[in-house]
């Protein structure tokens, strides 16, 4: 999370993600971060907290 806040998040750290969760799951991050919209990958890096957990939401 605080690499997205330092407009920082580099290639190592995002295959470190993409060998945890499915790929579905980043793509609003890699869109953000394509965008360069920091603001928004944050916020796509929170919603990924109960994946990156191996939780699930409630329905």
């Amino acid at each position: 999370m605080a690499a997205c806040g330092q407009a920082s998040l580099d290639d190592e750290a995002m295959q470190a993600l993409a060998g945890l969760l499915p790929a579905a799951s980043l793509q609003a991050l890699q869109a953000a971060l394509d965008d360069f919209d920091f603001d928004a990958a944050l916020k796509a890096a929170h919603a990924l907290l109960p994946d990156a957990a191996g939780e699930t939401e409630a329905p």
